[in-house]
């Protein structure tokens, strides 16, 4: 669908009702058909066969006519700021990143991913954007991140825009400097 019509949409919803799908039911591990699925403010309040749910009549109804509706997806390894040529990408200056990372979060939200870990990102622009996310100020799934990535001298992409350490202290203190810009994880 057309993104913009999207952001607008869902930006309004506060209760809204997903009704004529498929839902896979996790704790069963079955399919519920002709199902509807109730959230409020975006979290989950109810959801089962239609026969089963009260849909309250403020309710913004979006019908997805026999589709398949499921769990959240979980992408646990990638990067939002890269998407082609890492080498040319990680030399863009950072503003440039930000708005591919926030373009990419945009897309992996809207393709059903709903927790996105960001293995490595210049100068912690994945933890500023899991912050705009988090306050409701850019559109993308939960992130969790861990900031630049930490390697050694001619080690795995050992880019000068990331950490390149050598040594057991230098080690600590990188792992200190990540965690202090406010890294989820730390990526050796």
């Amino acid at each position: 669908g057309n993104p913009k019509r999207y952001e607008e949409e869902t930006m309004k919803m506060t209760l809204i009702a997903i009704t004529n799908g498929h839902i896979f039911d996790t704790a069963k591990g079955d399919w519920i058909h002709d199902g509807v699925i109730l959230a409020d403010d975006g979290i989950i309040t109810a959801a089962g066969q239609k026969k089963a749910v009260a849909i309250p009549p403020q309710a913004q109804i979006i019908d997805v006519v026999g589709g398949f509706v499921v769990p959240g997806l979980i992408d646990c390894h990638n990067h939002l700021g890269i998407d082609e040529d890492e080498v040319r990408q990680l030399s863009e200056p950072d503003d440039i990143t930000m708005w591919r990372s926030l373009r990419n979060a945009r897309y992996q939200l809207q393709d059903g991913v709903t927790t996105f870990r960001d293995c490595g990102a210049k100068h912690g622009i994945d933890i500023h954007l899991r912050e705009l996310i988090s306050k409701g100020q850019a559109y993308g799934p939960r992130l969790l991140c861990s900031g630049p990535w930490i390697t050694t001298t001619h080690g795995h992409c050992a880019y000068p825009q990331m950490l390149v350490v050598d040594g057991v202290d230098e080690v600590r203190k990188a792992v200190r400097q990540v965690i202090r810009m406010g890294a989820d994880l730390v990526k050796l």
